[in-house]
């Protein structure tokens, strides 16, 4: 549906529509709110999985939910640049928070 909106209409007009401020900003937060709850919902689910089998040191599993959501919101720089290409330059700032 997006791809005729911006491909088809005539005129340019879903190009142009697309590129309106408030548009793109409603789309960001949602893209961005999109993203946000499916790493909620995996975390929830590695610590659904991994609940029991606690470590001997704390009660609730908490490297592995934490572990699986740090690379599933950062995978797609892995997968775009590499693993060395990625980490160039440093920490990128979304691995760091």
């Amino acid at each position: 549906v997006a791809f005729v909106f911006v491909n088809q209409l005539p005129f340019d007009m879903g190009f142009k529509i697309g590129n309106f401020f408030p548009i793109k900003f409603v789309t960001t937060i949602f893209a961005q709110l999109f993203r946000a709850m499916g790493l909620i919902k995996f975390c929830t689910i590695a610590f659904e999985v991994l609940k029991g089998s606690p470590s001997n040191y704390y009660p609730i599993p908490v490297f592995g939910p934490i572990l699986f959501a740090t690379f599933l919101g950062n995978f797609g720089g892995f997968f775009k640049n590499g693993f060395h290409e990625y980490l160039r330059n440093g920490m990128p700032w979304p691995f760091q928070n």
